[in-house]
């Protein structure tokens, strides 16, 4: 059922995303993120406390879109994004996956939406294969020739 809830909770418009949230909670905390105005999360337009409504820019189109092998292409950048995240907010996304991820399919330029699940504790998030399939690529090769992650 919560999925039909969110599939009503979001409104998407020629260059407009309209979400709107049942509590507080999950409301501010998606809030906090757009309000910090990273380059690589599009831009929070307005939003309306009183309602729980953000009103962000749309942009792209998501990464679970893209064949397997285009997912491949952008990896290490999905990967990138995913550090970079972190590295300035101190978090760690818990909902990371193809789509959450946006691309401009001209410019290859991604950004990443959908903040509601984040918080400190890394967890099973280090894991190669399990990044690989959070972003929708599961390709064994590549997996042992990335253990540095």
């Amino acid at each position: 059922m919560s999925h039909i809830w969110r599939k009503e909770r979001i409104k998407v418009k020629i260059s407009r995303v309209y979400k709107y949230y049942k509590g507080d909670k999950l409301y501010n905390k998606e809030k906090y993120i757009y309000q910090l105005k990273l380059s690589y999360i599009p831009e929070l337009i307005s939003f309306n406390d009183k309602k729980r409504e953000l009103v962000i820019r749309k942009f792209g189109i998501t990464f679970s879109k893209l064949s397997i092998r285009d997912k491949l292409l952008y990896y290490e950048k999905c990967k990138e994004l995913y550090y970079k995240f972190h590295d300035d907010t101190g978090f760690y996304l818990y909902d990371f996956r193809p789509q959450n991820i946006m691309i401009d399919i001209v410019t290859g330029e991604m950004k990443l939406i959908d903040f509601e699940y984040y918080g400190i504790n890394q967890d099973i998030w280090k894991s190669n294969v399990n990044f690989l399939k959070k972003i929708g690529v599961l390709n064994i090769n590549y997996v042992h020739n990335d253990r540095n992650m």
